[in-house]
């Protein structure tokens, strides 16, 4: 039986390790606190401050971009026990 390699999550580049990456991981941890702070908080006035689209500025608020950092706002759910 031929074994199939498994897929890693440190195989790929991640955040500013990828060659386009316009933001460094402070600047998204700052978005990400900005964000936390001020659910309400302007995307398009984010998006112009760190010189991105407003859909970057999105993508990272709804957890489509920079996964790998964390979000005060999601927790995880515990499952209950049947």
């Amino acid at each position: 039986m031929i074994e199939r390699p498994t897929l890693r999550s440190d195989r790929y580049a991640r955040g500013e390790d990828q060659g386009g990456s316009k933001l460094t991981e402070d600047q998204v941890k700052e978005i990400i606190a900005t964000i936390g702070a001020y659910p309400d908080a302007a995307i398009g006035e984010l998006a112009i401050k760190y010189g991105v689209s407003s859909a970057c500025i999105s993508k990272i608020k709804n957890d489509r971009l920079w996964m790998h950092i964390p979000r005060p706002w999601k927790t995880k759910k515990h499952r209950k026990s049947v």
